[in-house]
Parts: structure tokens; sequence; C-alpha cells
């Protein structure tokens, strides 16, 4: 029984497919590229270039010092949660390189600068892990295009909750990070 209607996806449980805008996920995602999917789900159309998410990288690597306190703490969805809630009006493009560039420096214990030009599953592994592989980067983008949305799951029905109530996008995602 589905509670909540969407365009964006469908996932079917005992089929064992997830659509999005019903286009199975495994199609989305082959070419490793977040943008694909993005663009696919926010807007219904194919990416145009990267989408934005080299430059927002880098706005979000300029944003490490003012969150730096928040990426001290222990627990990695504390420190994420917390640096995302210092976000001050950002694009949505923004919002999502920043959860990845913020995760990254947080995993690593220290920043490393994004390359704009690499697809942004393949930046983030490199900024997170030392000698990342480009096959390595590849399957972290396919992993991000099959995770980008999942119909009604806890983290989408609480961000949909906070963002129903005309709330800012930003803790939307504070809330579905959780």
């Amino acid at each position: 029984m589905d509670t909540i209607e969407t365009r964006l996806s469908r996932v079917d449980g005992a089929g064992g497919t997830l659509l999005y805008r019903g286009i199975p996920v495994e199609e989305v995602a082959r070419s490793g590229r977040l943008q694909d999917v993005l663009a696919l789900l926010w807007h219904d159309r194919e990416a145009l270039g990267d989408e934005g998410l080299g430059e927002a990288r880098t706005w979000a690597a300029g944003q490490l010092p003012r969150v730096a306190g928040a990426l001290q703490a222990r627990d990695g969805m504390v420190a994420l949660r917390g640096a995302v809630a210092q976000l001050e009006d950002p694009t949505d493009v923004q919002t999502v390189a920043a959860v990845g560039v913020f995760g990254a420096a947080w995993l690593r214990g220290q920043a490393v600068g994004p390359d704009p030009a690499l697809p942004h599953g393949q930046d983030l592994l490199r900024m997170a892990v030392d000698g990342a592989s480009e096959a390595g980067g590849r399957a972290f983008g396919q992993y991000l295009g099959v995770v980008a949305d999942h119909g009604t799951n806890a983290s989408t029905f609480a961000a949909r909750v906070v963002a129903s109530t005309g709330s800012d996008s930003v803790s939307a995602v504070v809330a579905a990070i959780g």
C-alpha cells in the first residue's frame, strides 16, 4: 500500500526493483555520475555537464573552516549533522556537495581540496581515501546514484515532513541525516 505518491521513485521490495521516474535504477546509475541521477530526479531530463557539482564542491570546501568544530565530533553522523546545520542559504547543488565534502573531511581527518573536473563520486572518494582508484570512484558514483532517492524510507520521510512545513532545505537535510 502506497501512503505517499511520488513521481520520483518507486520501490518494489517484493519484485526487487527500484525505479527513478520509471527507469530501472541500474540503467540510471550505469554512468557512475551522480549528476545524471540528480538531473533526472530534480529536472526530469539528462544532465547538462556536471550540473554545477564541481563548482559546488569548491564552494563547500570553502565552508570547511566555519564548520571545522562540528567535524571534530567522534561520531560521523553527529559531525555531519552539525556541519550541514551551519550552512547559510545554499543552493540544492551546494547542499549535496557539502554533505559529500564534509563527510570526506571527517572520514579522512583532514580536508583535501576538490578537483572540480572529476565526476562527483570519484572526487569525493579521492578526498576521503588516500590512493583511491578511478574504478573505485566510478563505483562510488554508481552507489551514490542508487541511494539518491528511496521513496519513503525513514530519512526521506523525515526530510519530506520538514520540507512540508515550509522550512528551508538545510533543515530538511539535517532531519534526514538524523
